[in-house]
């Protein structure tokens, strides 16, 4: 997914893949296929990476497992075609993330510890033919890690930023995870309280509604009009689209 003359070295991945939308004059750059030592090193970073921000004051660290970033590689069978104990079947695919868990578990603390993974549909080039077959285990694993929550990024045939008809595996993985489970994207507020009330969900993540309503809390509360993000300043500089959006009694003054 990175490019080589960003990252000032090539990019690693399960596998030899490239990320898609690699176009000229600056394109994605050919990942190399970890090595036994590259994955040991990987998990050491996590670990130590894990520590540092708890030393730094945060309360805990959330692994990102999802949309086709390294653990995303492993777990599905479009990016990972590995013929050693990372790949092939589900289980092998699933421990790449499992020990990266439990390493930064024994690190903070299980009760420190948080992932997210993207179980249904493509993202950035990383697909799965079969997606129950691994995200299903693969959030038992996580559940016997007892790891303070799991994060579900889903989406679906209508989303707003990534479209997909493969069915979400929310209701699943339930079945199989146990601790606190938490869903995102494309949510209102009334779609929000309705997979909480069904006890699909036990708490839903917003995150481009609070980069336009920093009182997102309030309006949803009040059942008020939302902002709307303008994606073209996400990554820009200064004030615009971080500090300029108006606050609800703003508005309505």
């Amino acid at each position: 997914l990175s490019r080589p003359d960003v990252i000032g070295m090539t990019p690693l991945s399960s596998s030899a893949t490239r990320a898609p939308y690699h176009k000229e004059p600056n394109p994605y750059g050919e990942a190399r296929a970890a090595t036994l030592d590259d994955i040991a090193r990987v998990q050491d970073d996590y670990a130590t990476a894990a520590r540092n921000a708890i030393r730094a004051g945060f309360d805990g660290v959330q692994l990102h497992g999802a949309n086709g970033y390294l653990i995303d590689q492993f777990l599905r069978d479009g990016t990972n075609h590995r013929d050693d104990d990372y790949g092939g079947s589900p289980e092998n695919r699933i421990r790449f993330m499992r020990e990266s868990v439990a390493r930064v578990a024994d690190a903070i603390g299980a009760g420190r510890t948080g992932i997210r993974l993207s179980p249904n549909g493509e993202t950035q080039g990383a697909d799965d033919s079969d997606p129950a077959s691994v995200f299903v285990p693969a959030a038992a694993a996580l559940d016997a890690l007892g790891i303070a929550f799991l994060e579900l990024r889903e989406q679906g045939p209508d989303g707003t930023f990534g479209k997909s008809d493969v069915p979400k595996l929310s209701p699943e993985i339930r079945k199989v995870f146990k601790g606190p489970l938490v869903l995102n994207q494309d949510y209102d507020g009334a779609g929000a309280q309705a997979d909480l009330d069904s006890g699909v969900a036990d708490a839903i993540a917003f995150g481009r509604k609070y980069i336009a309503n920093p009182d997102l809390v309030e309006r949803l509360r009040q059942g008020a009009p939302l902002n709307q993000d303008d994606p073209k300043t996400w990554y820009s500089k200064g004030r615009e689209g971080y500090t300029d959006y108006p606050a609800l009694e703003t508005q309505d003054a």
